[in-house]
């Protein structure tokens, strides 16, 4: 919501603005007598980053009335799989019997309850027993009555902020009020915290009433890069945007009364707006200075997003792999560790004795280091752009839909190509597709927050000419909002009924800010209706509150605050708690599973049975399919929704080479039948469908490589020794007599591992070692084989 430009976060966003600012000493404000009511407020909320310091405080609350709401729906539950159109499930029975998916009775049911379930992100509003969905009706409760408050201080020229963050929850047999102080400071690059009554098992006794401490100085050279007098101007030009564009009936003053006049307000401006408009001319005005922003005030360069795009299935699926590797053998990893440190310590002092019979012991690790030194670096190059994909959308360019197109085709009855219909949809709003009955306009049904983002949608491709890496101020925008107003008038009369938006300016007699409050009510079918409420007051302009700096050197390292609380000694038994399963019997233990689960077991089990990467893709798009875009399954045949997840499998995976001769031939014809060639008339369930299969089919390919080395190898030594030298090989370019000497080299240490894994590490274990071992001992390959060996002779 983009009304994080206009609340708390200028908190946050002059946290950011902390550097080298041009400050005012003080504050020496002419007279406003002349000056236009809008820019006596742009004025008076810019004068934050006038001053070299400033206090601030303030109250923020929430309140939901889902009375009116969908969520408030008291409909007695009934069967998930009753709630699954029977058309849908008919067809997905016929897919799953065509696909060869063999699954019990129980298994289905679970896997549909799991496609109703993700069809309906509202289910307890609609009668369903989900434990998520009551949490969330719960939540909404419990912030009603949560009260938030906060305090803190800014200065400038020290490089810190602080923000001391008040929840309090009170009922009549209750009270809670939990403080959580913080201090960041870019001076030394770290964020403090003390957050023993937010998370008291965190930590430690003698801790409790000190700061924890984060430090940050990795992320130096990327926060030296931003230039802070472009980044504090691109603020103010932010915070002067709803005033500026107001007209005079948004804008007004109010009465000031006896009790204000006493806490210093002379003047208060009132500014009175719609949520759909302030948050389309946030959006437009972000969206004309990106590159502005990112280049010339973050100095982020830009890289090639297609490249990017192309690569970020398989990095997601890499990261995914480590995580789990990393949850679930955590203390795999560290009996690793403590073995190559015994290992290397044996090994080092042998090779010493063996290459320097005569000199005096020199470090043991020299030698690993000059191996390290000269090991050629691997880059693997960034995931191409899909070259022949490139050409025929090139080539089809034409073919790409406008906005009265897609209209168009509302009416029509022709079959759909699944290309149009995605296109029409993410780029102008169109559903062609509809979940029920009618013509109607994707807008016609949405609810009243995707009405607002449809809006600010069909406005953001006429401004897309004024990109530009120069700073369009809020002057230059004005010009470019009046000028489109025909076009902004038609696309918020679209976006359904009004989200009053109130910010109360309060100014001293200086004209700055010393009160500022945001009222934010809306209504929404769903929801229900729902308001936000914050306000934060401004004092002490350039003598603020000093930050306790003896309580900063005090601090304690998150490992000193951790260690020896409840988290350090129960993190092995809550991990493990994590992954056991319940007492329930095996259908109910199945209805837990997400549906991603399901479908990452389901594509475990495709891919194991085919060995197809294509065919498991298949059924796990059209599933997915089946419970985002039921209308589009409705649509298409199976056999068509096989040749679209055909397309789809080879767009999304850029490591999966395309067919040649006949049936790259077919496959094109597919891309044309169904109109997949630009990027545009691709669905994002594209990129998650691929993530799921790529995990699985590399899964399974690494679980038969294992298997076949475990029945190869036969005893642990010799399988260590295989997979070090693989990992060896991997990393290190070798002749024929280095290969010889690194065979013998990683039998030394396979014996060594079986033997330390039976707490029988010796002399005698490394008794077949030589001095032409030595450069063929890399100790962070023996972690990592330990690790990887350790796991699959479980």
């Amino acid at each position: 919501m983009r009304l994080k430009y206009l609340s708390c976060c200028l908190l946050s966003l002059s946290m950011v603005g902390c550097s080298q600012h041009v400050i005012k000493s003080n504050s020496n404000a002419s007279s406003l007598a002349n000056t236009s009511l809008e820019q006596q407020a742009v004025t008076g909320v810019n004068a934050m980053y006038e001053y070299p310091s400033y206090d601030y405080r303030g109250n923020m609350g929430f309140q939901f009335d889902t009375s009116k709401g969908k969520i408030a729906s008291t409909q007695p539950a009934s069967n998930s799989t009753q709630n699954l159109e029977p058309a849908i499930q008919k067809q997905l029975d016929q897919y799953l019997k065509q696909q060869k998916l063999s699954l019990s009775k129980q298994e289905k049911q679970a896997l549909y309850e799991a496609i109703v379930a993700e069809q309906n992100p509202y289910a307890y509003g609609k009668g369903s027993d989900s434990s998520s969905a009551r949490v969330a009706a719960g939540l909404m409760n419990f912030i009603n009555d949560l009260k938030i408050s906060y305090d803190g201080s800014v200065h400038y020229r020290d490089k810190m902020a602080s923000l001391n963050l008040v929840a309090k929850y009170q009922k009549p047999t209750l009270l809670v009020e939990a403080k959580l102080p913080m201090v960041v400071d870019f001076q030394n690059y770290k964020f403090y915290a003390n957050y023993f009554a937010f998370m008291p098992y965190l930590v430690n006794k003698d801790s409790q009433a000190s700061y924890a401490y984060l430090d940050f100085s990795k992320y130096k050279q990327d926060l030296s890069r931003v230039n802070v007098p472009k980044l504090v101007e691109y603020l103010k030009q932010v915070n002067a945007l709803p005033y500026m564009l107001a007209d005079t009936q948004q804008l007004q003053r109010v009465h000031v009364s006896a009790s204000e006049k006493q806490q210093g307000i002379s003047n208060k401006i009132r500014y009175q707006g719609d949520l759909g408009r302030l948050m389309l001319q946030m959006s437009l005005f972000e969206q004309i200075n990106k590159p502005y922003l990112t280049q010339r005030v973050m100095g982020v360069v830009e890289t090639d997003t297609v490249s990017e795009d192309a690569s970020t299935v398989a990095e997601e699926a890499a990261k995914a792999s480590e995580a789990a590797v990393a949850a679930s053998d955590e203390s795999v990893s560290a009996q690793a560790y403590a073995s190559s440190e015994r290992v290397a310590t044996l090994i080092n002092n042998r090779l010493d004795e063996l290459l320097y019979p005569e000199q005096e012991s020199t470090d043991a690790s020299e030698h690993t280091e000059e191996v390290a030194e000269a090991q050629e670096e691997v880059v693997e190059d960034a995931a191409a752009e899909d070259i022949a994909t490139g050409a025929v959308a090139a080539a089809s360019s034409n073919q790409l839909l406008s906005e009265q197109a897609c209209e168009a085709l509302l009416g029509s009855k022709k079959h759909l190509a699944i290309g149009d219909v995605t296109y029409c949809q993410d780029i102008y709003g169109v559903k062609l597709l509809q979940p029920v009955q009618g013509n109607a306009k994707s807008t016609a049904s949405a609810s009243a927050l995707e009405q607002k983002v449809l809006a600010m949608q069909e406005v953001q491709h006429i401004f897309e000419p004024y990109v530009s890496d120069q700073l369009t101020d809020v002057q230059a925008f004005k010009a470019l909002w009046i000028k489109h107003q025909p076009e902004i008038q038609a696309a918020l009369a679209e976006s359904g009924q009004a989200m009053p938006v109130t910010i109360d300016v309060a100014l001293d007699n200086q004209g700055r800010a010393v009160d500022l409050a945001y009222q934010l009510q809306f209504a929404d079918e769903t929801i229900g209706n729902f308001g936000i409420h914050v306000d934060m007051q401004v004092s002490n302009y350039g003598h603020a509150t000093p930050i306790d700096k003896k309580a900063l050197r005090d601090a304690k390292s998150i490992e000193e605050v951790t260690k020896g609380s409840m988290l350090e000694n129960a993190v092995t038994g809550f991990t493990k708690s994590l992954g056991m399963s319940g007492t329930g019997v095996d259908g109910q233990q199945a209805d837990r599973l997400s549906f991603d689960q399901q479908l990452s077991d389901l594509a475990e089990k495709t891919f194991a049975n085919t060995g197809s990467y294509i065919k498991t893709y298949q059924s796990v798009f059209v599933l997915m399919l089946s419970a985002n875009r039921p209308e589009v399954v409705k649509h298409y045949s199976n056999s068509e929704l096989n040749e679209i997840a055909e397309v789809y499998a080879y767009r999304f995976n850029d490591r999966l080479e395309e067919p040649k001769g006949k049936a790259l031939t077919r496959l094109n014809a597919l891309k044309d039948k169904h109109k997949l060639l630009e990027p545009d008339q691709f669905d994002e369930l594209g990129y998650s469908a691929a993530r799921i299969v790529l995990e699985a089919s590399e899964g399974a390919k690494e679980y038969q490589a294992w298997n076949k080395r475990i029945q190869q190898y036969k005893t642990p030594q010799a399988i260590f020794a295989d997979y070090y030298i693989e990992l060896f090989k991997d990393d290190y370019e070798l002749n024929a007599e280095q290969t010889t000497a690194l065979k013998s080299a990683a039998a030394v240490l396979g014996q060594a591992f079986a033997d330390d894994r039976k707490n029988k590490l010796s002399e005698q274990s490394i008794a077949k070692l030589s001095k032409d071992h030595d450069g063929f001992m890399d100790y962070d390959l023996y972690e990592k084989a330990y690790v990887a060996v350790a796991t699959h002779l479980k």
